[in-house]
């Protein structure tokens, strides 16, 4: 997957803070969720309850080591999801800047590629010297949200 101001950042060496580092680690988490084609056309309850251990399995099997990406917290994946969709839609900027966060975390590909899909299924034509600017605003709105729905589930 291309993120392109992950990479700028990571190439200017300018280092994340902790924040940064785990809304980024939690937006990957969401687009890994996204992405699993087991999911495409069923409810996020069933992904859920699929990632639930069952106790009734036995534990004494030996776990296989992937060297993979890590697996999917579908809890944390489900906030995201709420959050993203609590994104404000109704300003053109905003409905921009949500789109692309989606397309940028839930889709592999270049720009180019972002670009086509947020043309041809969101009617949404963005220029690449915005889309930095875009993605950053959307993901300062979506921080937003995450914060003040853990906020909710841990009654504050």
């Amino acid at each position: 997957m291309v993120l392109r101001g992950l990479q700028e950042r990571l190439e200017q060496g300018k280092r994340m803070n902790a924040e940064e580092k785990i809304l980024e680690d939690r937006l990957l988490n969401w687009g890994r969720w996204n992405q699993d084609p087991k999911r495409q056309g069923r409810s996020p309850l069933c992904a859920f309850m699929e990632a639930v251990p069952d106790d009734d399995k036995d534990n004494d099997v030996p776990v296989e080591r992937h060297d993979g990406p890590p697996p999917v917290d579908v809890k944390d994946a489900l906030l995201v999801q709420r959050a993203w969709q609590r994104l404000p839609a109704t300003l053109d900027r905003y409905r921009k800047a949500k789109m692309v966060v989606g397309v940028a975390y839930c889709y592999s590909g270049s720009f180019m590629d972002m670009r086509y899909m947020l043309r041809k299924h969101h009617r949404i034509n963005v220029h690449e010297k915005e889309f930095d600017r875009l993605l950053d605003m959307g993901k300062k709105m979506l921080c937003n949200n995450i914060l003040k729905l853990d906020q909710s589930q841990k009654g504050l």
